[in-house]
């Protein structure tokens, strides 16, 4: 369950990342539809991008977690140093962007989509899913060594 919460907070920073920009989009560009309502181009397209988006970059990121994060969450033991913030969200952001770029050029099949001017973009949204997912996963293995510690000393405390 927390390994799913950590790919559910990882998304989210997706979604919320996604509604910012094309807030920030829609704010600096003078030459949006006057006759739209304004409640319709500053909540809804936002909030409909975001969700495409995150759509989108959950169907890419469950086979990543599925295979690379969910195994790591069960086999590396909750004291390990690879859990704490230092070490984890960066190997995550590592992650992410390697599983990004690997997944491209999986995907792109030899063709030249590695050299779009979005592609920087992209692999940087990719490595910060993959560090707020390993942000997620530090903070469930702190809660989960802290309640390790209160079992054993009520554990110990009792005749």
């Amino acid at each position: 369950m927390g390994a799913l919460l950590a790919l559910i907070g990882g998304l989210l920073v997706v979604g919320i990342g996604v509604f910012v920009l094309s807030l920030v989009t829609i704010i600096g560009n003078p030459r949006i539809v006057v006759s739209q309502k304004p409640i319709d181009v500053f909540l809804f397209a936002p909030l409909g991008q975001a969700l495409v988006i995150t759509c989108f970059a959950g169907i890419v990121a469950t086979p990543i977690w599925l295979f690379f994060y969910l195994p790591c969450h069960l086999l590396i033991p909750r004291r390990s140093v690879l859990w704490r913030p230092r070490v984890c969200i960066p190997l995550g952001a590592v992650a992410g962007a390697v599983a990004f770029w690997v997944g491209l050029t999986v995907l792109s099949l030899g063709r030249n989509l590695n050299s779009g001017p979005w592609i920087l973009n992209e692999a940087i949204l990719a490595a910060c899913v993959g560090a707020c997912t390993c942000l997620v996963g530090s903070i469930i293995a702190k809660g989960s060594r802290e309640k390790e510690k209160r079992t054993l000393v009520a554990g110990s405390e009792q005749p």
